[in-house]
């Protein structure tokens, strides 16, 4: 039978400490749990947290966190907390090898799981995944809320005489980024299908998150390349279809989206009410009423001379149901940083 070691109450004791005063957050124990032996002989099963100035801390299986010294535990388990403590200071797996030309090097653990970036801010986490597109979900009071925004980027092209467009994915990155934590930008550039180069950057200033980017035809497509660079917003509410209208817009009451074309005054959309049209084009895009919680989010460009957005709701339904709000730019070719998505998450 394992027993915690019997020098643990008297270890907290002579600190003047208690188990309550040594408790680090519970977290969910892993199923295999590595088995822990002292020099006295006992044993006992405990997850491995960290190594801090010669005390090691273990989370045992009632969930109760406390340490040990170090040198407490057989040479076996001191090699073993060692190696540990090496692996977590080393981060979050990567995977750097084997990966597909088109496809972006990820971390493999972690809450950055399958992700190329993440950014962590007082108002928001940001993760890029393999493909380059970002992911954003708001915290409210420290907590996620599962209404997440998502900035892409993209190309598409027509051909004469047919009205679908065609898209043209990414064939592969230049020299890509290893995967990342809190970097203030990331640039992504490479090829797309029939040799567009196209570069992306994303830039994290203050509480914003600003995009921009340029493709660049080769002189002998056949099909010039459109660039498509924008902010999708996923459904904030999900009503079942039986769900009368009156009821719809007394749960949608006071929550508005707000566009500011760039000419002419403002124009309010009720989130209940179906758009078939929003006013184009536009300089500012706000989301009004506690849709995100404690978070106030609008979009912007920086000027309105060399660029433009362009808010849309899908066809048939309400902003609630979802909308994104597109970046058109003067040139899809132009460099120019200025002509760039600002999101701003207060």
């Amino acid at each position: 039978m394992h027993t915690p070691f019997k020098g643990l109450l008297l270890l907290l004791g002579l600190a003047g400490l208690s188990l309550a005063a040594v408790a680090k957050p519970a977290a969910d124990a892993p199923q295999e749990l590595p088995e822990w032996h002292s020099r006295a002989g006992q044993s006992m099963r405990a997850e491995f947290l960290e190594v801090q100035y010669g005390e090691v801390w273990l989370r045992g299986t009632n969930n109760l966190v406390f340490k040990i010294p170090l040198v407490a535990l057989t040479p076996e388990g001191q090699q073993l907390a060692r190696d540990l403590e090496a692996q977590r200071q080393a981060g979050p797996a990567m995977q750097t090898q084997s990966v597909a030309s088109n496809q972006l090097p990820v971390f493999l653990d972690g809450p950055a799981a399958q992700c190329n970036a993440i950014f962590n801010h007082k108002n928001f986490i940001a993760t890029v995944d393999a493909e380059g597109e970002m992911k954003i979900v708001c915290l409210d009071q420290g907590k996620p809320i599962d209404k997440p925004l998502f900035i892409n980027f993209g190309c598409s092209y027509s051909q004469p005489g047919k009205r679908r467009s065609y898209r043209r994915p990414v064939a592969y990155f230049d020299n890509p980024p290893k995967p990342s934590e809190n970097s203030p930008e990331l640039t992504y550039k490479g090829r797309m299908k029939d040799n567009v180069e196209f570069e992306i950057t994303y830039e994290f200033k203050d509480n914003s998150i600003q995009a921009w980017g340029w493709i660049q035809d080769p002189d002998d497509i056949s099909f010039p390349s459109r660039f498509g660079l924008g902010l999708r917003f996923t459904a904030t509410h999900r009503f079942a279809p039986d769900v009368p209208l009156e009821e719809r817009k007394k749960q949608l009451e006071g929550f508005e989206l707000v566009v500011n074309p760039i000419d002419g005054k403002s124009v309010t959309y009720p989130f209940w009410q179906s758009t078939q049209r929003l006013a184009l084009p536009a300089k500012r895009v706000e989301i009004l009423g506690d849709v995100y919680g404690e978070r106030r989010i609008y979009v912007t460009i920086p000027s309105t001379k060399i660029a433009q957005l362009h808010p849309r709701v899908y066809t048939g339904n309400a902003p609630h149901a979802g909308f994104s709000v597109g970046l058109r730019k003067s040139s899809y070719s132009s460099r120019n940083r200025n002509e760039r998505l600002v999101l701003t998450i207060d």
